[in-house]
């Protein structure tokens, strides 16, 4: 069954892999922050910039964590950008999470005595991953999410589906020809492997699946972003390659 078209709320909120961009994201802030123009084309604008606290460079939002004091003075992330009080912004990745001079850049961003928690990249990875589960849940229930190769396939090759995820444990054969199919469709297609087969598969009520195909909504679009913070925190074991393995059909035998 073709994947149902999605009206955006600009109100919602909402970077793994593209195989194109797919623009008309719209942040918190009700502007415009995917990064890409309507054709698919990178928006070079910086996708609303923040600056790392940690390494002080400049990048898109998309790429980072929002981080508040607690008023005890522990480092708190605010991953939904929700939070009150004055934020710093961290880049989404293990190694500026775990910078032994994040307590000094915390307090110097927000001036104030600053008590970063034991753990903290893999309290952010668990959170980062909850949300997509809960978000992809979201997605299902709405009706907008395909599971299984063949359906996955169908949506792809039917235009009914703007992000593709793939397991990042089950990537082979099978992920490269949807890949191949996405980059040669008509419309925008994103990939994303940040999440295993066992999380895609708790997200939807399944124990295991590799192939996932989500349609063009806010859902979409925030779960894309959240995907691109966790292959972040992951690093390279969210962002496995295609090349990698051949067991992606093997190993939840979704045919």
């Amino acid at each position: 069954m073709p994947l149902p078209a999605y009206t955006a709320d600009p109100d919602a909120s909402g970077p793994d892999r593209n195989v194109r961009g797919a623009g008309g994201r719209r942040g918190e802030s009700g502007r415009d922050e995917s990064g890409w123009d309507e054709s698919g084309r990178a928006v070079t604008d910086g996708g609303n910039p923040r600056r790392c606290a940690v390494t002080r460079r400049t990048g898109p939002r998309d790429g980072m964590i929002r981080f508040v004091v607690a008023p005890d003075g522990t480092l708190t992330p605010d991953l939904a950008e929700t939070l009150p009080g004055r934020g710093l912004w961290v880049t989404a990745s293990r190694d500026a999470l775990a910078a032994p001079g994040l307590t000094k850049a915390a307090a110097r961003s927000v001036r104030k005595r600053v008590s970063v928690p034991a753990g903290l990249p893999d309290t952010v990875e668990r959170l980062l991953a909850q949300r997509c589960r809960a978000t992809l849940g979201l997605a299902r229930r709405a009706g907008l999410v395909e599971s299984g190769f063949d359906k996955v396939r169908a949506a792809i090759v039917s235009g009914g589906a703007t992000l593709m995820l793939t397991a990042r444990d089950s990537a082979g054969r099978d992920g490269r020809e949807l890949a191949r199919r996405a980059a040669a469709g008509s419309k925008c297609v994103r990939i994303a492997t940040a999440l295993d087969s066992a999380e895609l598969g708790a997200a939807l009520g399944r124990e295991r699946l590799v192939h996932v195909a989500v349609a063009a909504s806010p859902l979409a679009d925030r779960l894309y972003r959240d995907l691109q913070r966790l292959a972040g925190v992951r690093q390279t074991a969210g962002a496995a390659s295609l090349e990698d393995g051949e067991t992606a059909h093997e190993a939840a035998q979704e045919r």
